[in-house]
């Protein structure tokens, strides 16, 4: 729940990321709203585009909501209030966008005991999740594995790959081209945390090439991500 705030409120929130753009962007429908962030260039393309085009793919951000590099000015006049997001860190996660409306594209994540996270099969026994399947475009698709909540993390590679099941305009035309973009988060919020951003375009659709497994110029491999065993400490 939000906190009650008067209309002459501003708040300032730190951080241009996925999280913290979502968050000012909600707040900014409630009171005056300034996302900080370090990156010039994303900053400028908050402030003059409305669009977070690095960590929210296809999203209009409302133009109500001021962006700043400049971190006094931004705070300046705002009530400090720390808040915490409450969803488990993940120790993989990958989230896949896509460009055009009536187009089906899926994620497909298979784990090292080679069970594979999809539509058909959106829980693994590890606990990998896929949290939709959505049928008719953009997304996004995002399968996740954490620690944090309990999941049997296994150590060895994760292979994420996408699949063009099907082109849903209502003609008979070859399918469309559509543009693909999966974000791979490893160790989040962690020392460790790295992230990978693979863009792609496929052109051919099949619906009946969706196994796991399958090849074809309906499919790209996206990444192979590796999470290693821990090293026994030397001091130890």
């Amino acid at each position: 729940m939000l906190p009650t705030v008067g209309f002459d409120t501003s708040v300032a929130v730190v951080g241009a990321g996925s999280w913290g753009t979502t968050v000012a962007a909600i707040l900014c429908e409630h009171a005056s709203t300034t996302l900080w962030g370090r990156d010039a260039d994303l900053v400028a393309e908050i402030a003059d585009r409305h669009t977070n085009s690095r960590y929210l793919h296809n999203v209009v951000l409302p133009s109500a909501l001021r962006a700043t590099v400049d971190l006094p000015d931004g705070r300046r006049g705002c009530a400090e209030r720390t808040v915490r997001s409450t969803i488990a860190e993940a120790t993989l996660s990958a989230t896949l966008t896509w460009t055009d409306d009536d187009a089906d594209i899926d994620l497909y994540v298979t784990q090292p005991d080679d069970e594979t996270s999809w539509y058909a099969n959106r829980t693994t026994s590890i606990g990998g999740s896929l949290d939709r399947d959505d049928l008719s475009g953009y997304g996004p698709e995002t399968y996740s594995l954490s620690a944090d909540e309990g999941d049997a993390v296994l150590f060895g590679d994760y292979l994420v790959r996408v699949h063009y099941y099907s082109d849903h305009t209502p003609n008979d035309e070859p399918s469309r081209a559509v543009s693909w973009r999966v974000v791979i988060v490893v160790n989040e919020g962690t020392p460790e945390e790295e992230r990978i951003i693979r863009e792609g375009v496929l052109s051919v659709d099949m619906s009946s090439n969706s196994s796991p497994g399958s090849s074809g110029p309906d499919w790209a491999d996206v990444a192979t991500v590796t999470i290693p065993e821990p090293q026994p400490d030397p001091g130890g």
